[in-house]
């Protein structure tokens, strides 16, 4: 247990970080948020640092690699029809039992489909930005020049 970390309560941290990824599937932004959130506490809390060499980790990254967690998953095919879940290694000629639906497209189906191209992504109100554009006069004058 020591050699994950000599302190304690920085193990403890740690097994956290690991739990609420691995049991309740909190994302890795959101264990790494916990981590340094804590190491923050932990360096300003007390007037000597509770955080002692060596350093306390502050990504879900590092506590996986310390604690020698690994992501175990396998991926199964699964019918769209009835939500039957298949073994891994099931042929890609296969159809579902219950319902006879095919479990995988065939290359011609997906050869066929039509990918529609990327649309506009607006992140903000862009009408706002353009009024702020148009608040200065220079803007104004090198837009004209544009058109």
């Amino acid at each position: 247990m020591a050699k994950y970390h000599p302190v304690w309560y920085i193990r403890a941290v740690m097994y956290l970080a690991g739990v609420l990824h691995t049991e309740h599937h909190a994302s890795f932004a959101a264990c790494d948020l916990v981590l340094r959130c804590v190491r923050f506490i932990f360096e300003r809390a007390a007037e000597k640092s509770l955080l002692s060499p060596p350093p306390m980790a502050q990504t879900l990254t590092t506590v996986l690699s310390k604690l020698n967690l690994r992501d175990a998953f396998s991926v199964h095919p699964i019918c769209y029809s009835c939500h039957k879940i298949f073994p891994a290694d099931t042929s890609p000629t296969v159809h579902c039992e219950e319902c006879e639906e095919p479990l995988f497209d065939t290359v011609d189906e997906v050869a066929d489909e039509e990918v529609a191209p990327p649309g506009l992504l607006i992140i903000g109100p862009f009408g706002i930005f353009g009024l702020q554009l148009l608040m200065y006069p220079t803007n104004r004058i090198q837009l004209k020049k544009i058109h």
